[in-house]
């Protein structure tokens, strides 16, 4: 219960009425994939990158880079190769290479990566 003076609400009703949606979200099961967190990202900031505005993030446990377009509210899944063995722990945009960003992982590693040309 949810008291507000003398009144009492029950919780789940208040958490209902009161909670903002999400802006974007992915299904967290798939065929192909179980995901289970999102490892924040950047937003690309570059105006010569395909990227140019986009929020890039990645899963940990899926091993999956997204891409989200919030001009056209657009989620793309940006894969990573097969031989891409380790869990991603944090992702950041390379300032200094457009369309570049760098990953590093579970079994320490500092990975670069370039997003592919097509968005």
């Amino acid at each position: 219960m949810l008291w507000e003076g003398n009144t009492g609400y029950k919780i789940n009703s208040y958490i209902e009425k009161e909670s903002i949606k999400p802006v974007v979200y992915y299904d967290h099961q798939s065929e192909d994939y179980f995901r289970a967190a999102i490892i924040g990202g950047e937003v690309i900031s570059n105006p010569s990158s395909n990227y140019f505005g986009n929020y890039i993030f990645a899963d940990y446990i899926s091993k999956e880079i997204f891409s989200y377009d919030y001009k056209k509210n657009l989620l793309t899944q940006i894969p990573l190769p097969n031989s891409f063995q380790s869990y991603i722990t944090s992702i950041a945009v390379n300032p200094a290479k457009v369309n570049s960003i760098f990953i590093t992982t579970g079994d320490g590693r500092l990975v670069e990566a370039i997003l592919p040309n097509e968005n």
